[in-house]
């Protein structure tokens, strides 16, 4: 897939990334560290394994072979950390989309594990989850990651075993390399967004971002980028120079949701007219927007959505 740019201000708006589509994420009822009754069967190694929230039978043969591989992987990790498979409880989930499957180990009842590399059975290595800020993790089975929740139940944080880290989870959004004063911008946009365009913020949650990222760079190149495993946020992503602060939220939350176009995009793996779609997303989203807005910020929230028309006119959809 090409990548496009959307120029704003002498800065790019944003651009579709390639890469392969890797859902990781839907909106979340509350998490619970300990598996739900499911399907329930030993393995020939002596693990028990528990399938939460699905039937097999139910997944397509590509979710089946996702599953032996998950199992396969598991039980080698475990038998070279020296765990004894007959107190190990391996517990498979599903999400609401399809592919959508994910896993974890229970060691007696206090350590959780995740595999790293998953798909490499051979190679693949367990990673004790880790407690953070005295908050032992809970499984999120919608989300199909660890998570730490607050006194309210609410996601505060999850653990990402891919980078060994715990990252800071704002309305369901992992966002990682954020500073703190740029994760409370990020949450006072996202609040005002739910609240003044609750079925467009539906949309974003949707889309089941994996996760947001900063990556500061040395000169203006795309506001975002999106893939398929994350979004990617410059500085000019997050603010646009000159811009009043209802107008930075606009702007903002936009470009969000252009990326989260993307996102769906790569799930489904569409190469055609990509950023078409993305745009009149994103500007559909804009008009909206204007009619909530202070008449101060109309005009700012205007010039954005004539530069994208302008943009849009010098652009060539690619499509195979």
């Amino acid at each position: 897939m090409k990548k496009a740019v959307l120029l704003i201000m002498a800065a790019s708006l944003l651009a579709a990334c390639a890469g392969p589509a890797t859902p990781t994420a839907t909106p979340s009822p509350t998490p619970s560290p300990t598996p739900t009754p499911g399907l329930v069967i030993t393995a020939p190694a002596g693990a028990t394994i528990v399938r939460q929230g699905f039937n097999i039978d139910e997944l397509t043969e590509e979710e089946r072979a996702f599953l032996e591989e998950i199992e396969e992987g598991y039980l080698k990790a475990a038998e070279k950390e020296g765990l004894e498979l007959t107190e190990v409880t391996i517990v498979e989930s599903h999400g609401s989309q399809e592919g959508d499957v994910g896993a974890y180990l229970i060691q007696g009842e206090e350590a959780f594990w995740v595999l790293y590399w998953v798909l490499s059975p051979s190679g693949g290595k367990l990673k004790r989850v880790p407690e953070y800020e005295g908050r032992k993790p809970a499984w999120d089975a919608d989300y199909n990651r660890f998570v730490y929740l607050d006194e309210g139940g609410e996601a505060i944080a999850t653990y990402s075993p891919a980078i060994e880290s715990i990252i800071p989870v704002i309305e369901g959004l992992a966002c990682e390399g954020f500073s703190p004063e740029q994760l409370n911008y990020i949450r006072g946009a996202l609040e005002w967004f739910k609240e003044v365009a609750p079925e467009r913020w539906a949309f974003i949650q949707a889309q089941r971002i994996p996760r947001l990222v900063f990556h500061p760079r040395g000169r203006p190149l795309a506001a975002a980028t999106a893939s398929g495993v994350s979004v990617v946020f410059d500085a000019e992503g997050l603010r646009l120079p000159g811009f009043p602060p209802e107008a930075q939220r606009v702007w903002f939350v936009s470009v969000l949701y252009h990326e989260a176009v993307h996102v769906g995009q790569f799930r489904v793996n569409k190469t055609c007219g990509l950023e078409d779609e993305a745009y009149a997303a994103q500007n559909e989203l804009l008009h909206e927007l204007y009619q909530v807005v202070s008449p101060g910020t109309q005009r700012y929230v205007q010039y954005i959505i004539d530069h994208g028309k302008e943009y849009l006119e010098d652009h060539i959809s690619y499509c195979p």
